[in-house]
């Protein structure tokens, strides 16, 4: 799990969409069971370009 996939699912709850945010729970529930291609095509990502230069998603470290 990374922030950025975070960011993103909450960009969506503002706008009233919940379905990221219950497919992150799905699979976090489980975190070691194997995923689907589609999950892994969808996840398994470097973090997109648009997301680098944002503080506490690109610039602090888990050692902060």
């Amino acid at each position: 799990m990374r922030e950025w996939h975070l960011v993103k699912a909450y960009q969506e709850v503002q706008k009233g969409n919940y379905k990221p945010t219950k497919e992150l729970q799905n699979i976090m529930t489980n975190p070691y069971d194997e995923q689907t291609k589609e999950i892994e095509e969808k996840y398994y990502i470097k973090k997109p370009s648009d997301f680098f230069g944002i503080a506490g998603i690109s610039h602090v470290s888990c050692s902060s």
